[in-house]
């Protein structure tokens, strides 16, 4: 289903201002004429497809995040969408205010897909800075010309958010966060979000997923045996979106294992697990650190270690060529 998009507003954000240069008012793309909404539908669609299509980060919204709020302003009444865009932009300047963020337009888009509606949240570089004015009403996006201030190249979007997340229900929102050249602490733009730490959130479950697996596994099969075992389950796993216990249990029976689903429930409950927040790219991303004795560690990418980095009889035994010495 195609995106059905309602409402943009465009805003100026600069940490060194005294306010955000807000529009003079949202638009409604149904008012457009045929000419200019083909222009700003192409342009919407083409980033709308790749945030939705991108394997990224989730995140659970802390219980006094501003932005849950203004999502379920919008999703009672889309009629305030220009004054909540107005207060995003005002939360997102005074965040940015005591970090190095750059200047850039926020692009607030009110849209439905599937008959499910989302705020999206993009900030780009401008083209052409100059050419952002505050008293055009063409379009009402307060810019002179549309084709030389939007971008085209999906690299100019530093940053972007989807609220709701459309494929992890368990997550709130979606984001993407690309780093400028400054290194700038991408926390602020969770901060901003109003994220609780997700991420960290699932890298600690997946760890207590491999550690439950191979205590289960333990009781009859090898050292050998069980990181095989657990590397294919979570190999067939990270093709998914979203991670759930009966998923873990279909990828054991297809290696031959049978589990029953209460008993890696009540193990992971144990550990403090008591809903799976974890996703594909969580897992490919999962890193393996091993620390000796002699206060060495080994980390890697978690399928990398498992693959070439076994712990034999107290012994460490590590498959590759050294690259340099």
């Amino acid at each position: 289903m195609p995106f059905e998009i309602q409402n943009l507003v465009l805003h100026y954000v600069d940490r060194t201002e005294e306010s955000p240069r807000y529009a003079e008012t949202s638009v409604s793309v149904a008012n457009l004429p045929d000419d200019r909404r083909a222009d700003l539908t192409e342009f919407l669609n083409n980033h709308l497809d790749k945030m939705w299509r991108a394997s990224t980060d989730g995140a659970i919204f802390a219980p006094d995040a501003p932005m849950s709020s203004f999502y379920h302003q919008l999703h009672t009444n889309s009629e305030n969408f220009y004054t909540v865009s107005k207060s995003i932009a005002l939360e997102l300047h005074t965040v940015s205010r005591p970090t190095t963020a750059s200047a850039g337009l926020l692009l607030l888009v009110w849209l439905t897909k599937d008959d499910t509606q989302y705020l999206a949240i993009l900030k780009i570089k401008p083209q052409n800075s100059k050419l952002i004015t505050y008293t055009s009403t063409d379009l009402a996006l307060a810019i002179e010309d549309i084709d030389n201030t939007l971008p085209n190249d999906n690299s100019d979007v530093e940053k972007w958010a989807i609220i709701p997340d459309p494929e992890r229900h368990t997550y709130d929102v979606k984001f993407k966060d690309k780093l400028g050249a400054s290194g700038d602490p991408r926390i602020y733009f969770r901060n901003f979000l109003g994220c609780q730490n997700a991420n960290a959130t699932s890298q600690r479950q997946v760890t207590d997923v491999i550690e439950t697996l191979e205590h289960i596994l333990d009781e009859d099969h090898s050292e050998q045996q069980t990181q095989a075992i657990v590397q294919n389950v979570i190999q067939d796993v990270s093709l998914l979106p979203e991670i759930t216990l009966p998923d873990i249990v279909t990828a054991l029976e297809e290696n031959d294992i049978v589990v029953d689903e209460a008993q890696i429930n009540d193990a992971l409950v144990h550990r403090g697990v008591n809903q799976l927040a974890i996703n594909g790219n969580t897992l490919r991303t999962h890193r393996r650190t091993i620390r000796l004795s002699n206060g060495i560690r080994i980390s890697g990418p978690w399928t990398v270690m498992s693959q070439n980095v076994t712990v034999e009889d107290g012994e460490v035994r590590i498959v590759g060529t050294p690259q340099n010495e």
